[in-house]
């Protein structure tokens, strides 16, 4: 049976709820008249037309029933699809997200998976879940629920972003933003929240330098490029170590995210858009990406 039984409302017109979910649109091919979940059998359906991927190890990626709980080190979430390819999945927005955003960007997700696996495969003869997640896995997990993808075709557009410079960045300059920076929700934690916005959502950005052309591509092709851009800056040694590596992003203010976005009253909340109190590692822009870090968001 394709569909799973959940007391969680589904609504296969989700995608009209935000733009921020367009990026799916290549993906997913709603059947409106589905009124249950997804089940994985369609998810799989959907990753396939996306071309499928591979985990680090080899194994086919496929979406799973969640088994049950086990405390083996090869049954923890993120062991299980590096050595099997297995993607527990169950009933509810946030894992409909995760298989989504496998599709979306399938060589980040690899690559996010690999090293989350690097840094647990640390502890295999020790595993216990009780211990305390490493920094490597924490950030791991920061990035794979919370990242926003950020090409951007502009230095200076860049150094708004770095600066906290949001009033200027998403209101004074919303006329040109579209052509110059670009926003991909990679964090499928972060895609569940558009389904009710509110004021406070922020992303972790990654900012990656592209040209003007970048903005003129198909969507298909420009989701290939940001993918194939952050799996490259996963893998670059030195690259993204730190929560601190990461640009706080309100992402609420970028025009045609949020009605909020459209009241130049609204970029005077200063709670929200915070204007930053220390500087981290100045991050490097690349061809490949951004190396070291931005500043940090206020804790």
């Amino acid at each position: 049976m394709d569909v799973f039984s959940t007391s969680s409302t589904w609504d296969p017109l989700f995608g009209e709820r935000s733009e921020a979910y367009r990026i799916f649109d290549p993906l997913w091919e709603a059947p409106q008249d589905r009124e249950g979940w997804p089940g994985v059998a369609l998810l799989n359906r959907g990753l396939e037309r996306a071309g499928g991927c591979r985990s680090g190890s080899g194994a086919p990626i496929c979406f799973v029933e969640q088994a049950l709980k086990s405390k083996r080190f090869e049954d923890v979430y993120d062991v299980k699809i590096f050595e099997r390819g297995q993607v527990n999945t169950r009933p509810n927005w946030h894992d409909f997200f995760n298989a989504l955003t496998w599709g979306s960007f399938p060589r980040s997700k690899v690559a996010l998976n690999a090293r989350h696996y690097e840094a647990m495969a640390l502890y295999r003869e020790c595993w216990s879940e009780q211990r305390r997640r490493s920094d490597e896995e924490h950030l791991m997990c920061l990035m794979n629920e919370n990242a926003v993808l950020l090409p951007c075709a502009s230095a200076e557009v860049a150094d708004l972003v770095r600066g906290f410079q949001w009033r200027e960045l998403f209101w004074e300059r919303r006329e040109t933003l579209r052509s110059s920076l670009g926003v991909f929700v990679l964090g499928h934690a972060l895609c569940e929240k558009f389904l009710t916005p509110y004021v406070g959502m922020t992303g972790h950005g990654i900012l990656m330098p592209v040209g003007a052309s970048f903005f003129g591509l198909p969507l298909r092709e420009q989701l290939r490029q940001v993918d194939e851009r952050f799996a490259q800056l996963l893998r670059t040694p030195g690259a993204l170590q730190t929560p601190q590596d990461l640009c706080p992003f309100p992402i609420l203010g970028y025009p045609g995210l949020s009605p909020w976005s459209e009241d130049p009253a609204f970029f005077e909340n200063q709670w929200y858009f915070r204007p930053g109190r220390r500087s981290a590692r100045e991050p490097v822009m690349s061809k490949q990406g951004v190396h070291g870090g931005s500043p940090a968001s206020e804790a």
